[in-house]
């Protein structure tokens, strides 16, 4: 009873921080859309929207006697607000990460499984440890260190050099990673694990902000870069002090990590980039998921080679999407320019 307590508990006050947070995401995100729709003649978008909202209520209600169309509230809705779809796609995006959090705390508890820590490949080269995972953590070493050097030394083009911030903690975080990732492979367990996943969730986060940012609003990135960065290490956070009180629960991590990237995808889909190579995320994000795949088929593929490991090699398809970045960075240009109420903020 009292570890069931305590996970209620725990459960209670970790929802509060997280519904907090992503408070602030869902909120700036409806602030910019307002923001951005704001009609010329100076009249209130927020009104004309609710005013369609109700509309559609009655038009659902007879829209077999009179055949309106599926569509009718979309085209007002666009017409009210300049002709724009952004606040649908928005609104889509919103819809998702809501989702995901009342997913996270509404389905059972996920303890962290002990087997997770038993990977295939156990051998250990010149003294280290399960040398194969260890040492392909050389990946992201290589990525983050690349993608830092070229931010820093101004290689690469933003329209505003504010821009460079999420892309600056997005390669700090996978640099961080090839150091957690490798000190939790030397002895895998829960504790080094923990090091293994924070600079993750970095990484994760600030990519997510970088392309809100190219792709909705730089303003509205910036200023949700610092609560996502937030929300991704409350979610490990949480995971260990469950898993040290006994009563383990992974799934917010799990969560996130899938909402991440699927947010990623949303984006890249809906929401056309100011800049071209826009279509580097499917790279990136088919990377991401070979990756998993790979890490599902570790014992698997270990049998298969006696060579290397599904894990091992799920660290070089992760890194190569740290280098996909690189190269999108490098080579992509301005193709339009942010509006007028970005420019006056810069």
């Amino acid at each position: 009873m009292a570890r069931q307590a305590f996970a209620s508990e725990g459960v209670r006050q970790s929802a509060q921080v997280f519904i907090a947070l992503l408070a602030c995401v869902t909120v700036q995100l409806r602030y910019d859309n307002l923001w951005n729709a704001r009609r010329a003649d100076g009249g209130c978008v927020f009104t004309a929207s609710i005013g369609l909202r109700c509309q559609h209520l009655i038009l659902n209600k007879h829209r077999s006697a009179y055949g309106f169309r599926e569509n009718l509230l979309a085209r007002q809705l666009a017409e009210a607000t300049g002709g724009s779809p952004m606040n649908m796609r928005n609104a889509l995006l919103v819809g998702f990460t809501l989702v995901c959090l009342l997913a996270a705390f509404i389905l059972p508890a996920v303890p962290q499984p002990i087997a997770y820590h038993n990977f295939a490949d156990q051998r250990s080269f010149f003294g280290v440890d399960h040398f194969n995972n260890v040492a392909s953590n050389v990946g992201f070493l290589i990525a983050g260190t690349l993608g830092l050097s070229l931010l820093l030394r101004s290689r690469v083009r933003f329209e505003f050099m504010r821009e460079r911030w999420p892309y600056l903690l997005f390669f700090f975080g996978v640099f961080v990673t090839s150091l957690g990732s490798s000190y939790y492979h030397l002895a895998p367990g829960n504790d080094r694990l923990f090091w293994d996943r924070l600079p993750m969730t970095i990484a994760f986060m600030a990519l997510v902000a970088s392309q809100i940012s190219d792709r909705i609003s730089v303003r509205t990135g910036l200023i949700l870069l610092v609560p996502l960065l937030l929300i991704g290490a409350s979610s490990v956070i949480y995971w260990y002090a469950t898993e040290q009180r006994g009563v383990g629960n992974v799934l917010p991590y799990a969560m996130l990590q899938a909402y991440a990237v699927v947010v990623l995808l949303l984006l890249a889909i809906l929401q056309p980039s100011r800049y071209s190579r826009g279509s580097d995320l499917y790279w990136i994000f088919s990377w991401y998921v070979l990756s998993k795949l790979l890490e599902t088929f570790d014992a698997e593929i270990f049998s298969l080679t006696h060579f290397v490991s599904g894990h091992t090699l799920k660290h070089f398809a992760a890194s190569l999407g740290g280098f996909i970045a690189c190269y999108m960075l490098i080579n992509r240009v301005l193709q339009r320019p942010a509006k007028a109420t970005e420019q006056s903020l810069s």
